[in-house]
């Protein structure tokens, strides 16, 4: 089986990275994902041990001591895929390259379509149904809300939603630790492969907040790059 999963990754790198450059991950980083996207997901120490083989819950603490650069890198990920998706729907794919980077720094808006929208801080709600559907905080505000501060407003917009983010942040590592600490407190019967099912009801919804705390950064931070990136 070993074998088999490293001839895919091989594969992987050989057929779709093609940049014998980068670092290549091993067998034993595809089990560290694999845990720690469970811890994420709300899955409880005693079920994660279980699958992952390990005699006893303390094994899995280390893993656990990367899960902030994990989450970020999730939330970085999340934004490509959110910054990508925002510019195919807009302008399509027959667009030059010029105005392709124009578009993609947000400075190319049709006056008459700005003029329908309702101006919000440092940009525009196209909710043409407002109040219905509001989320209430622009900054994470999808589909809606479209970032498009003044010339020199823009330093300002995107310091607006840099704090943002960063608080955003402090929020994730609180989650993040909660669900530590809940999960290493919970009551487990490891020979009899049970565990406190109040702490797992609480682990799922800290687990789903987690979710919704990073996808909301996602967002704020696919606008940042947006206008950062060059």
């Amino acid at each position: 089986m070993d074998k088999y999963i490293q001839r895919i990754l091989d594969d992987f790198y050989s057929h779709v990275i093609q940049n014998e450059s980068l670092e290549k991950i091993n067998l034993g980083d595809t089990r560290h994902f694999a845990i720690m996207n469970m811890f994420l997901q709300g899955f409880n120490m005693l079920s994660i041990a279980r699958m992952a083989g390990h005699d006893n819950l303390e094994m899995q603490f280390n893993y656990y001591s990367h899960i902030d650069h994990y989450v970020q890198s999730q939330v970085y990920l999340l934004a490509q895929k959110k910054l990508e998706l925002n510019i195919e729907n807009n302008i399509g794919k027959t667009i030059n390259n010029t105005s392709r980077y124009l578009y993609d720094k947000g400075l190319i808006y049709e006056d008459i379509v700005l003029e329908k929208l309702r101006k919000v801080d440092f940009g525009y709600c196209s909710n043409l149904d407002f109040p219905n559907d509001c989320v209430g905080e622009c900054k994470v505000c999808q589909p809606f809300y479209i970032f498009k501060p003044a010339v020199n407003d823009l330093e300002e917009g995107l310091k607006w939603l840099t704090d943002y983010s960063q608080s955003i942040q402090r929020n994730i590592q609180e989650v993040t630790e909660m669900m530590f600490s809940l999960s290493k407190n919970m009551f487990y019967d490891f020979q009899n492969h049970k565990y406190q099912e109040s702490g797992q009801t609480k682990l799922n919804s800290a687990s789903s907040q987690l979710t919704r705390l990073m996808d909301q950064r996602s967002t704020v931070e696919a606008w940042i790059r947006r206008y950062k990136d060059e």
